[in-house]
């Protein structure tokens, strides 16, 4: 958890100093735009990966992680995870420029107490049992999908809106 927060902590800064300081008002909008196409994308892949059946209860086979000493540190695991990992990176560059080129560096606490939140929420369900969350995870993932889509439509109407093209 840690790990992925920090990296959304690196793309922010990456964004706040970077990216957003050479996005034009026009161009934040076409940012919209392409993010509210990505976040309606991702809503619809988490859709219909909650619509498949739950895998076996069969342990999972080992991978190249299980045997790694990446493994052993979960801090690196989820910074080298967060930092690798092209959604994220997709959303930063769509969606995070975007927000930080139109409300500045005011998005960092809303966005990182989400964030943390959604962990915290996330990490209690598994931890009170995976037989529940299994049970709970379509329930997690509709909802999900629905705040993703609910959010997608918000800025692609809004890149829509006020797009200069």
């Amino acid at each position: 958890m840690l790990g992925a927060t920090v990296a959304d902590g690196i793309f922010f800064l990456l964004t706040y100093y970077g990216v957003a300081r050479l996005v034009t008002p026009g161009e934040r909008d076409l940012l919209f735009v392409f993010g509210g196409v990505l976040m309606l994308y991702l809503a619809l892949s988490i859709l219909r990966s909650a619509r498949r059946p739950a895998a076996d209860s069969r342990p999972p086979r080992p991978n190249r992680w299980s045997s790694s000493s990446i493994r052993r540190f979960p801090f690196l695991l989820g910074l080298s995870m967060g930092l690798t990992n092209p959604y994220q990176l997709g959303w930063w560059i769509a969606i995070g420029a975007g927000m930080v080129a139109e409300f500045g560096g005011s998005i960092a606490i809303g966005f990182f107490v989400g964030i943390v939140s959604w962990t915290l929420i996330l990490t209690a369900t598994v931890h009170a049992g995976v037989r529940r969350y299994e049970r709970l995870s379509p329930v997690i993932a509709y909802a999900s999908a629905v705040v993703m889509a609910a959010f997608g439509l918000w800025f692609l109407g809004v890149g829509l809106l006020t797009t200069t093209l």
